[in-house]
């Protein structure tokens, strides 16, 4: 896909874009923008994992949470009109569950357990174009994902360097 940007002139003002913009200092990296830009990232998660030892197993249990929220803005025109102007917002929860029991002896090994993830995630992208004549668009999107797990495992010593290995995994995903 091939792209074109057509700068028009504007009569009078020699060098100028068609917004009557023009770079006064010279510098292709500096820019003069009517708007600040803004990146605001906060994230916040915890996890713990709990082991408890019996006399043949071992229950573990691992849950996590993530909270996350965006927010971002810019002045996409880098000029000092109202050209282009992009925001963007996006806010996360996702959690998890894992339960898991885990035992055996020598020859044989074996875990079997059960998973859990969720997420919900808004987001919605928005590019304002009302500063060189084009409408302003949004998009919204929504994420709601759910996914489970049951699964286990079995491991047995044939000869000191010979272990055979058989696992099962049984998942949903929403």
């Amino acid at each position: 896909r091939i792209m074109a940007l057509i700068a028009l002139a504007v009569p009078g003002t020699p060098g100028a874009d068609c917004l009557g913009y023009q770079d006064r200092d010279g510098n292709p990296f500096a820019q003069d923008n009517n708007r600040e830009k803004l990146s605001d990232l906060q994230k916040f998660g915890a996890a713990a994992t709990v082991n408890w030892a019996f006399d043949n197993f071992t229950f573990t249990s691992i849950s996590a949470f993530q909270n996350v929220n965006k927010l971002y803005q810019e002045d996409a025109d880098a000029g000092p009109v109202d050209g282009i102007k992009v925001d963007d917002f996006a806010n996360s929860q996702q959690w998890s569950q894992e339960l898991r029991l885990a035992g055996g002896t020598n020859p044989v090994r074996w875990t079997a357990g059960f998973y859990y993830f969720g997420r919900i995630v808004h987001s919605g992208p928005r590019v304002d174009l009302t500063g060189v004549g084009f409408i302003s668009g949004r998009a919204f999107a929504h994420d709601d994902t759910k996914s489970w797990a049951l699964f286990g495992q079995t491991e047995y010593d044939f000869a000191p360097h010979w272990t055979g290995v058989l696992g099962l995994r049984y998942t949903q995903d929403k």
